[in-house]
């Protein structure tokens, strides 16, 4: 497992003495704006109350007392700025009495934990822990021993890491047993709790980030899920303290001003560590330098955009800008873990995405994450309108947009359950076996599944939208309208198009083809490998691919239904034994129905058909064989050539050929053979003399 040390850019750096001069010029420039900005800000925050105040709502609408409305958008900027100014005012006047507030919480938390109750909170405190870390360290035995012994292969094991999980709660569980049960001093509880409960939330996420590296392989890269686990941990390391630390500053009488100042800081730290991890970031091979660095560079802006937001009090915004940064990536890796985690344990088909179980287990987490993350933003609406005028209007806002998330939400999790049954049948249809009923009717389905799975959605992404329009305020009825009108002048300028569809239609109901079948449409031939909703797609034998429309088939000749015969024809001589061919070719088929590749694709062996033709030169015999029309058959008929031509060779039957004879004058002829004679005497008469002499 690797580990990665938190290292910092030359960017982070200056980004961190740039905070520490901010920091420090703080207090001086609050002190000298303090007088100025406090009455205004106190008078600036009665009058905010004051119209928050229903009965002044109620007032001021009966004495018809509202804004213009070509004036309302520039009045709710202006309202906008005001607020920021003011915010921005509040801070300022703050900071300079943050010493004093700090003294004071210092004094009053002195008060609660100090003289001799600080050895009883001490040893308090190192009982919980100690429960905890007991607790954690038993259920690891128990775990190990569930395993069959501490061995490595055990710990890595998934079962062991999914156990592991289990963790978090016993050390939870421990620490708030041990909280409650001891007698805690009073006014002492408050001031603990938090960090307990800071302590238990760090633990959580350590755990489940140690998880994830260990299913590492199932998510992404090793060194980059090690480094961004690390970068996870360094975050919530920072953030659970400085959420500790606030909670008990307000238990301690700090007020909201002083206390976000406080939060700034932890802030700024959050966001050095999430720069810090952005350019320590593992290299991507496939990515050039440039590209890198303005990945890097655009994430450092943005980081830094959304600690403006938090400054200016634009909470909204800022969590909008969190949730398009985190929510792309934190969805798929929910996915991607909690696949990772159930791999072999659910039974159903090897694909994920077919795996009805699975896809709900994956859907309903990302429910959950989505459900939270949700819930959390509803609360900062709620906030931020308490704070701001508008209230009902923007809380009519997000109620609406919350609706269309939740319509998108549902629409998803319906879709993925349909699509995953689909894809099971589509799977359970590629590998049918069994009788030829059954694979011609696995065919069939296998066939139409696509257009079933294209058509329901098409169907769900009209109805979502919809739906979404309508949670948002948005009237359908006249889109409706307007589709119906828009369709049917799409169907009188696009009439090919609705030929097509309509023809693809009436070929899937008379299951002219289907996916895998060899067919031959005018001058296209080739197998069906898939189909759309208007066109075909035929891959020729030779690799070249067919996009055909349906309107333009016509007659479909398919060649891969039921059974083909197969007929070729051989010329032999005249004077050929046809009783003999006949036992040959019947050999031959005997010997092909006999061989176990062969046997289960010939229905019929070779026979003799007979005499099909008297040729010019011989006997044209006509030979037949029935076959299971796939790609065996051209194998078959190839293989019976080369038998036949041996049968025949061993057996003295040759092949007719066409000859040429020459012939002239019968006179000529004896001449020049007579001619010849003479010749040859006189040779025969020179070679004695010669052989006398």
């Amino acid at each position: 497992m690797m580990a990665c040390r938190p290292s910092f850019s030359p960017v982070s750096v200056l980004f961190s003495i740039l905070l520490s001069l901010f920091l420090v010029t703080l207090a001086p420039l609050a002190a000298t704006a303090q007088e100025a900005a406090a009455p205004a800000t106190d008078k600036l925050d009665q009058l905010i109350t004051l119209l928050n105040d229903p009965e002044v709502q109620a007032l001021l609408k009966d004495k018809g007392v509202t804004a213009a409305p070509s004036d309302q958008a520039e009045q709710e900027v202006t309202d906008v700025i005001q607020g920021i100014r003011g915010h921005i005012a509040g801070l300022l006047a703050a900071a300079g009495n943050l010493g004093s507030d700090f003294k004071g919480a210092l004094s009053n938390f002195w008060e609660r934990v100090g003289g001799s109750n600080l050895p009883i909170v001490g040893g308090l405190i190192l009982i919980v822990l100690a429960a905890g870390y007991a607790a954690n360290k038993l259920t690891l035995r128990l775990l190990r021993a569930r395993d069959g012994g501490e061995t490595s292969d055990a710990e890595a094991s998934g079962d062991h890491q999914v156990a592991r999980l289990f963790q978090p709660l016993s050390f939870a569980l421990a620490l708030l047993v041990a909280f409650m049960v001891l007698p805690w001093p009073e006014g002492v509880a408050p001031l603990v709790l938090p960090w307990l409960l800071a302590t238990m939330a760090h633990f959580v996420v350590q755990v489940a980030s140690r998880f994830v590296e260990a299913h590492a392989g199932d998510v992404g890269r090793a060194d980059k899920v090690a480094h961004w686990c690390a970068a996870v941990r360094r975050f919530s390391l920072v953030f659970f303290v400085g959420w500790a630390f606030l909670r008990m500053l307000g238990e301690l009488g700090f007020t909201r001003n002083p206390a976000l100042l406080v939060a700034y800081v932890f802030s700024a730290g959050l966001i050095l560590v999430c720069i810090g991890a952005v350019w320590t970031r593992p290299r991507d091979e496939a990515a050039s330098p440039s590209k890198r660095k303005f990945v890097n560079v655009a994430l450092t802006i943005f980081l830094i955009l959304l600690g403006g937001l938090w400054v200016a009090d634009l909470t909204i915004l800022l969590w909008i800008g969190i949730y398009a940064i985190l929510m792309p990536f934190l969805l798929p890796l929910v996915t991607k873990i909690g696949r990772a985690a159930l791999a072999g344990r659910l039974t159903g088909p090897d694909d994920p995405n077919a795996n009805l179980k699975m896809v709900v287990i994956d859907r309903m987490a990302r429910l959950v994450v989505i459900a939270i993350a949700i819930a959390w933003f509803v609360q900062i609406v709620r906030a931020a309108a308490a704070r701001h005028l508008g209230a009902e209007q923007a809380i009519q806002i997000f109620y609406g947009l919350g609706q269309g998330i939740a319509v998108l939400i549902a629409a998803d999790f319906l879709w993925q359950i349909v699509k995953a049954l689909l894809l099971r049948y589509e799977l359970r249809a590629a590998n049918a076996a069994g009788t030829p009923a059954e694979i011609a009717k696995y065919g069939r389905l296998r066939t139409l599944l696509p257009m079933v799975r294209n058509f329901i959605a098409a169907v769900f992404a009209t109805v979502t939208v919809l739906m979404v329009l309508s949670s948002l305020g948005v009237s359908i009825a006249p889109l409706i309208a307007g589709a119906g009108v828009f369709g049917v002048a799409i169907g009188f300028g696009s009439q090919t198009l609705v030929k097509d569809v309509v023809s693809g239609v009436f070929y899937m109901l008379d299951d002219a083809f289907r996916v895998g079948e060899y067919i031959q449409t005018g001058s296209y031939k080739g197998t069906v490998e898939s189909f759309s909703v208007r066109s075909i797609r035929l891959r020729h034998h030779r690799g070249s691919i067919y996009t055909v429309p349906f309107g333009s088939l016509g007659a479909v000749q398919n060649m891969s239904r039921d059974w083909a015969k197969d007929k070729f024809m051989i010329t032999v001589p005249f004077d050929t034994d046809l009783e003999k061919v006949r036992k040959i070719a019947k050999q031959v088929g005997l010997t092909l129905k006999a061989d176990p590749e062969l046997a289960d694709h010939i229905i019929e062996p070779i026979k003799l058909k007979g005499v099909e033709q008297i040729g010019d030169y011989g006997l044209i015999l006509g030979f037949g064989m029935m076959v299971k029309p796939t790609g065996q058959q051209t194998f078959i008929r190839r293989k019976a050539y080369a038998m036949l031509k041996q049968e025949f060779k061993d057996r003295g039957i040759d092949f007719a050929s066409p000859t040429v004879q020459v012939a002239g004058d019968e006179g000529q002829t004896g001449a020049a053979g007579h001619a010849a004679k003479m010749l040859a005497d006189q040779k025969a008469l020179a070679a004695a003399g010669g052989t006398g002499a």
